[in-house]
């Protein structure tokens, strides 16, 4: 019996690694894959024709996503179907998915909702049609990938996700587009029974190169280059855009020209933002003065709809932890290295300016230089939050991330009346050295060393990335995951493709 394998590649992130990796598993590790074939589905049909050309058609078939998805064109669907959908897929509502999505900003709204349901639509055909036993993704950071990961896994078709990690070059296998690990039960038998001898090491190799500033923070690349964006784009990035428009796929799963040039422009031109802004931020910490530290979000970003549990107003948030500060603490508060001023409104500075003890710190100053000052982190899933934990800070999150199952150094916001004990606590908690060791001991268990990376955009990174050993460890996870499978499971009838 043929088991069929579904792999979703997106452009510019997976999609030519995925392709690479596909013909690795069929070409070098053919004895364990004599039954298997393979459906690869690409966002765009650029990908997809540069597949068929690497890929034997008698053993892989290559999808193009938008070729028979048209998310822009209208159409009707009856109440039963869109409650249908809703209960299966719903975060807990289909809305979830739009609120914060950049391909829908300036997109009426009348066009949201037909967006996500031509995608849900598109996928329980292709869920009927192939029948994969397994699907396979990279991590769900925008709404096509996001639904289908939801899509399938609510059919109970087993998934796979392979997601960029904090671990060098590793990467997670989180359970679900959340990112959540699975990991709490492995945690809490490693501080009953103290880390095994082999655990030790890359432990505290890692701990370390986080405390010696070796592990560059999340927000380096930004902060070292500055990065601002242009009032036009570079002349192949314009070329690009415009290509991208007409002749690609591109206007269905990215931001639009208009978008694009009209953020660069708000953002370049807007000189007396800057100028404000650049008289009353912090430019260094104070030594004496106690605080906590809150990251500011890429804003549009569909993390904050879809993992931020119902916290998706930044500065509603700002102003609820002002309020609840003791007396004696503050806020400080970066903006995101890739939110240059001005792409964000003036009245939002001036309004978190204005509350009590509340304080901005100037987005280009390295985060390493604030948060082992801080006395807690504050933040909706920033990566941030991880860097805390490495230097013994605690960590507030208001929505999800792969470190919230450390409950001994992580506190979840699930209610708003309990935030100022929260935050009187979190002024005293220590996070012990020990537990830091047996979390990050567990979150190696759903870090494998496979190295994800697009080669097209860090061609320094490609012969890495592109190398045999790494499609090896790629391909051994695929094939574990595959050959775990239960009888029962490959045999599951879906739930809701019909």
């Amino acid at each position: 019996m043929t088991r069929a394998i579904l792999v979703y590649a997106k452009f510019y992130t997976t999609s030519v690694l995925f392709a690479h990796v596909v013909k690795f598993l069929l070409d070098h590790r053919a004895s364990e894959t004599q039954d298997v074939y393979c459906h690869l589905l690409f966002d765009d049909r650029r990908d997809r024709d540069l597949a068929q050309s690497l890929l034997d058609p008698a053993r892989v078939t290559c999808h193009a996503l938008y070729e028979h998805c048209h998310p822009w064109h209208e159409k009707s669907w009856s109440s039963e179907r869109i409650r249908r959908w809703e209960k299966l897929y719903g975060t807990p509502h289909l809305k979830g998915y739009t609120a914060s999505e950049r391909i829908l900003k300036g997109v009426p709204s009348g066009m949201h909702e037909p967006y996500v349901i031509h995608h849900i639509e598109y996928y329980e055909n292709l869920l009927r049609d192939v029948q994969p036993v397994l699907f396979v993704a990279g991590p769900a950071d925008a709404l096509p990938a996001w639904v289908a990961i939801r899509v399938f896994q609510r059919n109970n078709i087993p998934i796979l996700i392979l997601s960029p990690s904090r671990f060098g070059r590793r990467c997670f296998l989180p359970e679900d587009p959340h990112e959540h690990l699975g990991i709490r039960r492995i945690y809490e038998e490693k501080v009953a029974k103290g880390l095994a001898p082999e655990d030790v090491r890359p432990v505290d190799e890692l701990i370390q190169q986080y405390r010696d500033r070796r592990v560059k923070p999340a927000d380096y690349w930004a902060v070292s280059k500055a990065i601002r964006p242009r009032v036009f784009p570079r002349p192949n990035r314009l070329f690009r855009e415009i290509h991208a428009a007409f002749r690609t796929d591109r206007q269905y799963y990215d931001e639009r020209l208009c978008e694009i040039l009209g953020r660069a422009f708000k953002a370049r031109l807007n000189g007396f933002c800057n100028w404000y802004l650049r008289s009353r931020t912090l430019r260094a910490i104070p030594s004496d003065r106690p605080f906590f530290f809150f990251p500011l979000q890429v804003e549009p970003e569909m993390a904050l709809s879809t993992q931020g549990r119902g916290w998706t107003d930044q500065l509603a948030l700002i102003r609820l932890i002002s309020e609840c500060l003791p007396i004696d603490r503050y806020l400080y508060v970066k903006e995101h290295p890739m939110m240059s001023s001005g792409v964000r409104t003036l009245a939002f500075y001036k309004a978190v300016l204005k509350l009590p003890c509340v304080r901005l710190v100037d987005q280009f100053l390295d985060s390493y230089a604030i948060v082992p000052q801080a006395e807690a982190v504050i933040t909706l899933g920033s990566t941030t939050g991880w860097e805390a934990l490495m230097f013994n800070r605690p960590v507030l999150l208001a929505g999800r991330a792969f470190y919230e199952e450390f409950r001994e150094g992580v506190v979840p916001l699930n209610d708003i009346e309990q935030l100022p004990h929260l935050l009187r606590e979190m002024r005293h908690r220590v996070v012990s050295d020990d537990a830091i060791r047996c979390f990050a001991a567990a979150v190696f268990t759903k870090a494998p060393n496979a190295f994800l990376g697009e080669p097209r955009l860090f061609p320094e990174l490609a012969g890495e990335v592109l190398s045999s050993d790494n499609f090896e460890r790629i391909s051994t996870l695929i094939l574990n995951k595959l050959n775990g499978l239960t009888a029962c499971t490959e045999n599951k009838a879906p739930a809701g493709a019909h």
